[in-house]
């Protein structure tokens, strides 16, 4: 689709809107407030987008290719006890921590993606999941695409409720503090999922 061209300029509107409806709700955003916020004016917006539907879709594209990527980088190095699928939890820790605001943009969607038009993302995201769920000696690797993604929509909020504790320290200590998160409040609820009755 036309609306998916990426011109630098348009990516630059889109990283500044994401920041935007981060930082209030999908029902709060307008062109009146994005222009505000931006200092870019809504006639240029809608030149490059033409409608607010357009430019929410690309911004959630953009993220989601930011999260792909950092999907696709396979964790080499980890401490002896960290098993594949906590190291998998730390890299969406990670991935919130560089990119904050695309990660509470993905957050949302994943809570109500019928509130953000156009975008089908469950598709192309559910293809970097899997490929990362088959490579780890988890049992989430034995059921279908659905469990997985429900699971990864929970490691994905997971991520974000971490952050809010995450000691600002040495990285010793965030590991060990993100080690005994996944441990205690995250490990027990994956395994839950694979009870689901979901065919």
């Amino acid at each position: 689709m036309e609306i998916f061209r990426k011109t630098e300029f348009r990516v630059q509107i889109a990283e500044n809107v994401i920041r935007v409806i981060s930082q209030h709700s999908i029902e709060q955003v307008s062109f009146k407030l994005i222009s505000a916020v931006t200092k870019i004016s809504v006639n240029t917006i809608i030149d490059n987008f033409e409608n607010l539907n357009n430019l929410i879709a690309f911004c959630l594209a953009l993220s989601f290719d930011s999260l792909a990527k950092n999907l696709s980088i396979n964790v080499e190095q980890r401490p002896n006890n960290m098993n594949g699928m906590e190291a998998f939890w730390i890299t969406l820790v990670e991935f919130y921590t560089t990119h904050y605001h695309k990660g509470r943009l993905i957050a949302a969607y994943l809570k109500a993606p019928a509130s953000y038009p156009l975008v089908h993302a469950k598709h192309c995201l559910a293809k970097s999941v899997n490929h990362k769920f088959e490579k780890t000696e988890h049992i989430l690797k034995q059921y279908n695409g659905d469990i997985r993604f429900i699971a990864f929509a929970y490691l994905f909020q997971m991520a974000n409720k971490v952050l809010v504790d995450l000691p600002n320290s040495t990285e010793w200590h965030r590991q060990l503090f993100m080690s005994d998160f996944y441990n205690e409040h995250v490990a027990d609820e994956l395994i839950r999922f694979t009870k689901l009755p979901i065919s």
